[in-house]
């Protein structure tokens, strides 16, 4: 288990250095000169009115470090998301299987999906390093399942829920449905799905599950009726066809899906969960309270789930665009996945399919040096480390110190033609060419002038 936490050190670590190099992209510069020019109360009056219902995403990006003029602490934020990624994958799987396991393989096993996740993940840069992206959706992931973590704690005894942990819950359901609207339409399946199963169960609890999903309701609506929606939307023709968005969801689905079950590393590690899984059911309670669903419904369920991440963006826009909406639906594919695994073992062990799942040790003498390569020289874990050696993390991070430099210094002299060097290098992760445009330069440029306006220096 050392040898095989070191391994997770080290496959994480590149990702982690890379946050060294990143620098505040386009949405980020418009964020900022929002609240540069109006304040942060009147901002948020703004942003809902004029471009989107997100309250708390909106509320977040409104305190984007470069407001301060704080370009540091800009490269510290990924590192907020990937520990906390990591955090809330093992408080899930800590409250799930509590002393099923050792504490040093619920700490591997939430390492190892993390590295899987930053490993398949369709869109780093949105996911992980630019703030605009990676506070609206994949923190809204994180204290999703901090969230189902708390109300599996606060349900476990069904006579007497922790009313505490349900008052924090509602705190969490109205940060999360406000960061997106694809954060929303997940919450909200989620969430009438369990409610729908509390009241066939007749849970105790069945009237709590129905007051967190009226919440849930109320929030979306709350989301939903900005005028900023309609506002954004104008700019996409195609927007708003029902058929159209269905078919191309489903499509999409289907080729990602196909993408995430191929990959190597997550071939491997469903292997060696399966056997894992088998001794945990046998051993455990863990059927009768978490894996009772018959396994075809859980199977129609995650594919629901993974659905609810694709339709938002083709309804709303008519096309796909960046895959941060993605990123959300393999983060919940991937944890679903090894949930719905579970599921199907419980199946075939009530059932009284004697299924021998133990794998010969010869498989995992194997199995696991393939494992640490795959998750350390394909995807994403390849261009980290790509980016890093050949050196465009480092010059990519010098071009835009200067490009800055020279904003800085065009808005001092008050010139109006601002002459600047463009920008060469483009890193695979912490880069995008298509945010450097006339659009994000004018963003870029207001910013320093308005910052020598301010008292936010």
């Amino acid at each position: 288990m050392k040898k095989l936490s070191i391994f997770i050190i080290l496959a994480i670590l590149p990702f982690i250095v890379l946050a060294a190099f990143v620098n505040p992209l386009y949405d980020d510069y418009s964020y900022a000169n929002n609240v540069l020019r109006v304040g942060f109360y009147d901002a948020q009056i703004n942003l809902y009115h004029q471009w989107a219902g997100r309250y708390f995403s909106n509320i977040l990006l409104s305190l984007n470090p470069i407001v301060w003029g704080n370009f540091t602490l800009y490269k510290i934020v990924p590192l907020f998301i990937i520990w906390l990624t990591y955090a809330s994958i093992f408080c899930f799987i800590q409250t799930l299987l509590k002393k099923s396991l050792e504490m040093s393989i619920k700490l591997c096993g939430a390492g190892l999906l993390t590295v899987l996740f930053l490993n398949g993940m369709p869109d780093p840069l949105d996911g992980i390093y630019w703030i605009p992206g990676s506070l609206s959706y994949q923190f809204a992931n994180i204290l999703t399942f901090f969230l189902l973590a708390l109300l599996m704690k606060a349900f476990e005894n069904p006579p007497k829920p922790r009313i505490s942990l349900i008052i924090v819950s509602y705190f969490l359901i109205v940060a999360i449905v406000g960061s997106s609207e694809t954060s929303m339409v997940f919450l909200l399946f989620i969430i009438s799905s369990l409610t729908a199963v509390s009241f066939i169960q007749t849970s105790p609890n069945r009237w709590i599950w129905l007051g967190l999903w009226a919440l849930t309701i109320l929030c979306s609506f709350l989301v939903m009726a900005s005028p900023g929606n309609e506002i954004r939307s104008l700019a996409f023709a195609n927007r708003h066809q029902f058929f159209y968005s269905v078919g191309m969801a489903l499509a999409q689905e289907v080729r990602f899906i196909a993408t995430w079950i191929t990959n190597p590393g997550f071939i491997l590690i469903s292997i060696f969960t399966v056997p894992m899984a088998q001794k945990l059911i046998e051993e455990n309670e863990l059927q009768k309270k978490y894996f009772f669903l018959h396994p075809l419904i859980s199977t129609a369920l995650l594919l629901g789930l993974i659905f609810c991440g694709l339709f938002p963006p083709y309804w709303a826009t008519g096309i796909l665009g960046q895959h941060r909406s993605v990123n959300v639906a393999y983060f919940f594919f991937l944890i679903g996945w090894f949930l719905l695994l579970f599921n199907w073992v419980a199946y075939f062990n009530q059932k009284g399919v004697e299924m021998e799942f133990r794998l010969p040790k010869f498989v995992y003498a194997i199995g696991l040096p393939l494992l640490l390569i795959s998750l350390l020289a394909t995807n994403n874990s390849r261009e980290a480390v790509i980016d890093l050696v050949s050196g465009q993390a480092s010059t990519y991070n010098q071009e835009m110190r200067q490009r800055s430099f020279q904003l800085a210094q065009c808005a001092q002299l008050s010139e109006n033609v601002c002459k600047i060097n463009e920008i060469q290098t483009f890193p695979n992760l912490i880069s995008r060419k298509s945010y450097f445009n006339p659009i994000s330069f004018n963003y870029e440029r207001n910013y320093w002038i308005l910052k020598l306006k301010t008292n936010f220096n």
